[in-house]
């Protein structure tokens, strides 16, 4: 026997302060009445009442309660034998740990973005087996493979620069050790390669065709920019030659491209809004979709609804039960009762059919599909059951938020948007950064790297815990002022040719010019002596002139 929430049982002490209610609740009654009426009137007034029905009413509420308690805790027992389908799939994830993953060229580091990159890629993964392999000089097996995602992800976060022992960057020996992982039964084996790219013993291209021969496809992506960062090495980690000195790290996407066409397989830069991870499954899904295996595995039966079932009969019975008489007058109050029970019964029919009416706990079931749909990639579905709600429950920014997320996978960017705009009502705050940064990755991707700038900061203003908000809002502020720098320029050379064009003129024109400035300059001059003389024979005429002996005549 299993028990799923055991912790539920708990509820079970709820019911001893119940019982011990209705053993003494008909002492405490009698003894009240005895405070104003003799004893002897007990019998006559309650002559058309049954104490004897009333406590068994209330044991079967209290029984009722009891098992709905038990039907909650989700009790199973007997074995059945079920044959779950797998993908006959095996992938094989290598990391680059090296030194040049702590560059900040990709925020926070280039690790960390490729740690969220494959949790985001083990996330999305159903039933398939994963294995997981850290490199740098060396390459070894961090996690076999398997299908227990959780314990796979737990590995990968303890995965950082000092894992690998061997510094240096050594992508052959990774492939090599991930070849070495599938299982020759295997029909499909894929490997994901995560690096900057920079092999330094140039093997990386070799090993990838001879796992070319085996059947093996890799699949890259690079993490990092071509422009490079600094870091800084000492001899705490092992680089005695390089002590305390910045070395320049940049990525080469050249050969991570050359691995994968070599390979059969696609190369992807890492972008925020990781579309590389969805578009790596739909090339995953088409090698593996005539591939399945079937597993038989033997679970526990639920057998909740067995005592859902006796808490509804318990309920249905004590409301058919009346705790009257039939001595008095000829009366049947029972008949009240069960006119009550089957009204009960009516209302309880439409459960069988809930999609027929809009009960209040309609919604929740709709939503709740709708997220079954949704991790199980059937998008179409999910937006189905998100859009059938958000016209009903507009306000509902959780829904309208999930309606986004479906119908952006869709590729209605356009709708995804109106619908994260709505979700931005919201009073949650998380919801509010979530829906930020969604915006800026869909502003991001049409290359609208300003607004994209402005939701991410809203993003992280909404939620300071919104690390991958912050790395984005970083990402599109390079990506923005490399978009700037070609027009800056263009409007310098602009600059630049005029100023030249004013220096450079024809020898016609320059001497054409300077006869026109003498010209001016002469015209100027003659103006100038002829106001002059003017001006003296004035002088003469108005005022007495001296003699040599400096006398009036």
């Amino acid at each position: 026997m299993n028990i799923v929430n055991s912790h539920l049982l708990l509820l079970l002490i709820i019911l001893l302060p119940l019982i011990g209610l209705i053993i003494i609740i008909q002492k405490r009654y009698k003894r009240r009445f005895g405070q104003y009426a003799d004893d002897n009137f007990w019998e006559f007034y309650f002559k058309d009442w049954s104490f004897f029905h009333f406590r068994l009413k209330a044991v079967l509420l209290v029984s009722a309660f009891a098992f709905i308690i038990l039907a909650l805790v989700r009790p199973q027992w007997d074995n059945e034998t079920q044959d779950i389908k797998r993908s006959g799939l095996d992938i094989a994830i290598c990391i680059d740990a090296s030194k040049s993953m702590d560059a900040t060229d990709i925020v926070p580091t280039r690790l960390q973005r490729a740690r969220d990159q494959i949790t985001a890629f083990i996330d999305e993964q159903k039933g398939d087996r994963i294995a997981l392999i850290p490199f740098a000089g060396i390459a070894f097996i961090q996690c076999p493979l398997t299908d227990d995602y959780d314990a796979a992800k737990m590995l990968l976060n303890s995965v950082n620069t000092n894992s690998v022992p061997v510094w240096g960057t050594d992508i052959g020996k990774a492939l090599n050790v991930a070849g070495s992982v599938f299982d020759k039964k295997t029909k499909t084996k894929v490997v994901v390669l995560i690096s900057d790219g920079e092999d330094l013993n140039d093997s990386a291209v070799k090993e990838a065709k001879e796992l070319a021969q085996q059947g093996i496809i890799i699949y890259t992506m690079g993490v990092g920019t071509p422009e490079g960062a600094t870091i800084r090495l000492t001899s705490e980690d092992g680089f005695d030659v390089y002590d305390n000195k910045e070395i320049t790290t940049k990525l080469d996407n050249k050969t991570l491209e050359k691995i994968a066409s070599v390979a059969g397989g696609e190369f992807f830069m890492i972008t925020p809004a990781q579309d590389e991870i969805q578009t790596i499954l739909k090339h995953i899904s088409t090698q593996e979709s005539s591939k399945l295996s079937s597993l038989r595995i033997s679970l526990y039966k639920e057998q909740y609804h067995l005592f859902a079932i006796v808490a509804l009969l318990l309920l249905i019975i004590e409301t058919l039960m009346s705790t009257r008489t039939n001595k008095s007058n000829g009366r049947k109050p029972a008949g009240k009762a069960s006119a009550t029970g089957l009204l009960l019964l009516f209302l309880l029919l439409p459960m069988l059919h809930l999609k027929a009416i809009n009960l209040p706990w309609s919604k929740a079931l709709t939503n709740s599909k709708g997220g079954s749909a949704y991790k199980k990639q059937d998008y179409q579905k999910a937006e189905q059951m998100f859009g059938k709600n958000s016209t009903r429950y507009s306000r509902d920014a959780v829904l309208l938020y999930n309606h986004g997320n479906s119908l952006y996978k869709l590729t209605k960017e356009k709708e995804a948007a109106e619908a994260w705009q709505k979700a931005l009502n919201s009073n949650d705050k998380k919801l509010q950064s979530q829906a930020w940064h969604n915006l800026g990755n869909l502003q991001y991707q049409s290359k609208q790297y300003q607004e994209a700038l402005e939701s991410y900061r809203k993003a992280v203003l909404a939620d300071e815990q919104n690390m991958p908000a912050k790395a984005n809002y970083d990402l599109a502020k390079r990506m923005l002022i490399k978009q700037q720098q070609p027009q800056q320029q263009t409007q310098n050379q602009q600059q630049q040719d005029k100023q030249n064009n004013k220096q450079n003129q024809p020898p016609q024109t320059r001497d054409q010019q300077q006869k026109i400035d003498k010209k001016e300059d002469a015209e100027r001059i003659l103006k100038a002596l002829e106001q002059k003389e003017v001006n003296d024979r004035q002088n003469r005429q108005a005022s007495p002139q001296k003699s040599n002996n400096n006398k009036w005549w």
